[in-house]
């Protein structure tokens, strides 16, 4: 962010423009929370996707990895999850007093459990 705001400070005009909107955009604490979202889920599938890929692992391994990330997909699924990341953004939010408005505590979803291919 600080770097951006340095670049704003002496490009041109059109280049800055577009700078500070991106910071505006980014800095905001409803970006970081998707992006806190976004990253543990990836981060998740990324793994599954290097297992997939090697060349040593077998199809049951394979099969069984797949199981593992949906059961951990699953699991990031819990309100629980959902605020530890919220809880996470906000702390990074006030660190660095970026601003957090409109990014609020969802309501508790329904219980999922009945029906886990939601």
């Amino acid at each position: 962010m600080e770097a951006l705001q340095e670049y704003t400070d002496s490009a041109p005009a059109d280049s800055a423009t577009k700078a500070q909107g991106f910071a505006n955009v980014t800095g905001h604490g409803n970006f970081r929370l998707s992006l806190k979202c976004a990253s543990a889920v990836l981060e998740l599938l990324e793994n599954l996707n290097r297992a997939v890929q090697s060349s040593s692992k077998s199809t049951a391994s394979v099969i069984t990895a797949m199981k593992m990330t949906v059961g951990a997909l699953n699991d990031l699924r819990c309100e629980d999850t959902y605020q530890a990341l919220f809880k996470e953004v906000v702390k990074l939010c006030r660190e660095t007093d970026d601003q957090f408005q409109n990014c609020h505590v969802r309501d508790a979803r329904p219980d999922d459990s009945e029906n886990p291919d939601i």
